[in-house]
């Protein structure tokens, strides 16, 4: 289960990959990541080193009852993709960063943490409909917008 987050400033960056549109409850996108993996050697202009991502977004309104995950690589701006591709330039933004390590499939531990624990917790929101997650090895990096000029709060001890 992730520890105490930091904030940390985030760069536009532009990501490309196939994405899904997964149903509420949806307690794995491993298919999705698979379909990906036997794609992803067409995507054009890595960066390098080579960085994973999934990018998930929601509607605000409750009657989509899903989110839209983009399972991807991090690209150079403007690289030229296979239709098949969705690209996305995920915009500057200050993000609260929580890691996960070990297992992915024990993710969801880590999410309801995040949401049910620490978010309920704290002072500080979440700002929009959307998150991504970063690979880097046994490491899984969860990035989610947050106002401007917070500075990383504390986890009330309860």
């Amino acid at each position: 289960v992730a520890g105490e987050p930091a904030i940390v400033e985030m760069p536009v960056f532009t990501l490309a990959g196939l994405s899904f549109f997964i149903d509420r409850g949806t307690a794995s996108f491993g298919r999705q990541w698979a379909v990906f993996m036997k794609a992803q050697g067409d995507v054009r202009g890595r960066v390098q080193p080579e960085t994973y991502c999934q990018f998930s977004s929601w509607s605000a309104d409750e009657a989509v009852d899903g989110l839209s995950v983009l399972c991807a690589l991090e690209v150079e701006e403007g690289a030229a993709q296979e239709s098949l591709f969705t690209v996305r330039r995920v915009p500057a933004s200050s993000c609260i960063r929580f890691i996960h390590s070990g297992e992915i499939s024990a993710i969801g531990e880590t999410y309801q943490y995040i949401y049910g624990d620490w978010f309920a917790s704290s002072d500080v929101k979440p700002l929009d409909n959307w998150e991504f997650q970063l690979y880097r090895g046994e490491t899984t990096e969860i990035y989610i917008p947050v106002a401007e000029g917070v500075s990383t709060p504390r986890f009330p001890r309860r």
